[in-house]
């Protein structure tokens, strides 16, 4: 006993089977490679600010031996024992170079460490991708065999119920002639 039988409209059950069946099949592959695609553009951009974070923590070095040579040369110009009677004028003018010097190294180290902590997140960010990803595999795989399975089905079914349709309406047309 065939269900077309018992149910004269199971063809749209089998058409649903095999349209079902072809978009589990289509989300089985296009989600998750938008999904990786996703997850190495963030990668990229995470080792793209790595590699500016090291080169600003080369320049912070420079300018760290640099400010121990100011210092060295402020500290031997203030303490000559020739140029104590210097104007105050050029004493200040000496200190506020130093100063700035100083101030431009310690606002660089600031903010050095806070793009280390946005990288930080950005990498704990990036874990819990992967880790999405991985745990999204199962259900693209239970997606492509569930599609792999509904599609043939409902293919056939589709086509034998369709067939047999058409044989019953056949028979009837003639009987009627």
């Amino acid at each position: 006993m065939e269900l077309a039988s018992l149910f004269p409209s199971s063809d749209n059950l089998y058409k649903f089977l095999f349209l079902g069946g072809i978009f589990m099949l289509a989300f089985s592959f296009v989600y998750p490679l938008e999904k990786r695609q996703a997850l190495e553009l963030e990668v990229n951009t995470y080792n793209e600010e790595v590699t500016l974070l090291n080169q600003q923590k080369v320049q912070l070095e420079k300018a760290v031996e640099d400010l121990q040579e100011l210092t060295k040369s402020t500290l031997a110009a203030l303490s000559d024992p020739k140029k104590k009677n210097r104007p105050m004028e050029e004493k200040f003018r000496i200190q506020d170079r130093y100063n700035t010097a100083f101030d431009s190294t310690k606002e660089m180290l600031k903010e050095i460490e806070e793009k280390k902590t946005q990288l930080v997140y950005k990498k704990e960010r990036i874990k819990i991708l992967k880790r999405h990803i991985m745990a999204f595999k199962k259900f693209e795989s239970l997606f492509f065999w569930l599609g792999l399975i509904f599609t043939p089905i409902g293919l056939i079914c589709w086509f034998r119920g369709t067939i047999r349709t058409e044989q019953l309406q056949k028979r009837e047309l003639e009987k009627l002639s």
